[in-house]
C-alpha cells in the first residue's frame, strides 16, 4: 500500500520490531500530531500499525482510536457521513467495553466518558444531518499513560 511520504518513516519505524512496548510512545505522539493537523486518514494508520502489534485491552483502545480517526476523515476529508456514523458506534462500542474492564485510570475514565457523549452528540447529530463543526471536541490531547493502568 502506498502511503503519504511524510509517513512512510513513521510507518517503517513503528514496524521496525515486533515489540510494542518499544514503539508505543512514539506510535501515540506522531498519531496525536497528525491528529492535530487534521490528517485523519495518516493518524488512522499509524495507529494501525502500532494496533497491529498490541494485544488485549491495548489492542481494543487503538482501535477505538482508529475508528474515531476514521469518521474524523469522513466528515471532514472524504464525506461520508453513512460511514463516519458507524465508526463512530463502533468506537463507543469499544470504550464502553474498556470501561467495564477496568483498563482506565480515574483520569482516564473521565476522559473516555467524555469522549463517549461526544460520539454520542455526533452520532445524534449525524443521524439528523445538523451542523458538524465538531473537531474541538474531538481532541486528542492526551497522554495515553496517565488514562490507563499499567499494562
Amino acid at each position: 500500500m502506498k502511503f503519504d511520504p511524510e509517513v512512510n518513516p513513521i510507518l517503517e519505524k513503528i514496524s521496525s520490531t515486533t515489540s510494542p512496548e518499544e514503539t508505543r510512545d512514539f506510535a501515540f505522539e506522531q498519531g496525536i500530531l497528525f491528529y492535530k493537523r487534521k490528517k485523519f486518514f495518516e493518524t488512522h494508520e499509524i495507529f494501525e500499525f502500532q494496533w497491529k502489534k498490541e494485544k488485549d485491552e491495548f489492542k481494543l483502545f487503538l482501535q477505538a482510536l482508529i475508528q474515531i480517526s476514521i469518521a474524523m476523515n469522513k466528515i471532514f476529508v472524504n464525506p461520508n457521513l453513512v460511514g463516519a456514523k458507524s465508526q463512530s458506534e463502533k468506537a463507543v462500542s469499544k470504550l464502553k467495553d474498556l470501561l467495564e474492564k477496568n483498563f482506565f485510570t480515574d483520569t482516564g475514565k473521565n476522559f473516555t466518558k467524555n469522549l463517549i457523549l461526544n460520539l454520542e452528540s455526533l452520532i445524534f447529530k449525524l443521524d439528523r444531518n445538523q451542523d458538524l463543526d465538531l473537531y474541538q471536541e474531538f481532541s486528542f490531547e492526551f497522554e495515553y499513560k496517565k488514562l490507563i493502568k499499567e499494562i
